[in-house]
């Protein structure tokens, strides 16, 4: 449970800000909100326990990129305060993609959102466990392919 409420908390940390990163008017301000979207990705990693890609993270998006971007705005006079207008007609269509998106990820892989299937059909007849004429170790690697294309499966699908 506590998983689950840190995972709430990380995900309303990232959504908020990028939601002020793609409305903002003020560029710098946008700029600005992308830190705590990255470092509440960052958290998400550390949930994952992929703690070396969350140090890698802060270090090079929220700080590094940030800075690179915050520069890249003031060296274009783009931080001046002179207000360009600007016009984006795709709202509706973007606002329609990300609710397809959000039912497609929420539904569309069952309740837990994550469909898990059995590769040993895929498996090579020569490697499967309790086959005549396999050789030695074949059966520990059969199973070290169907965790590894399980993993895969996870992050592609």
């Amino acid at each position: 449970m506590g998983e689950l409420a840190a995972f709430i908390i990380l995900a309303l940390v990232t959504l908020i800000p990028a939601v002020v990163v793609v409305t903002s008017k003020n560029i710098v301000r946008s700029a600005l909100s992308l830190i705590p979207t990255f470092l509440g990705v960052t958290g998400i990693y550390i949930l994952l326990s992929a703690e070396f890609v969350a140090g890698i993270q802060v270090l090079i998006y929220a700080g590094a990129i940030t800075v690179l971007i915050l520069f890249v705005i003031m060296l274009t006079e783009g931080g001046t305060g002179v207000r360009v207008r600007q016009v984006n007609e795709q709202v509706p269509l973007g606002a329609t993609a990300a609710v397809w998106l959000g039912f497609l990820a929420g539904h569309g892989r069952g309740a837990a959102g994550v469909q898990r299937r059995d590769h040993r059909d895929r498996v090579p007849h020569r490697l499967r466990r309790g086959v005549r004429g396999h050789q030695p170790g074949a059966a520990g690697l059969a199973d070290r392919r169907d965790d590894h294309r399980e993993t895969g499966g996870l992050i592609i699908r």
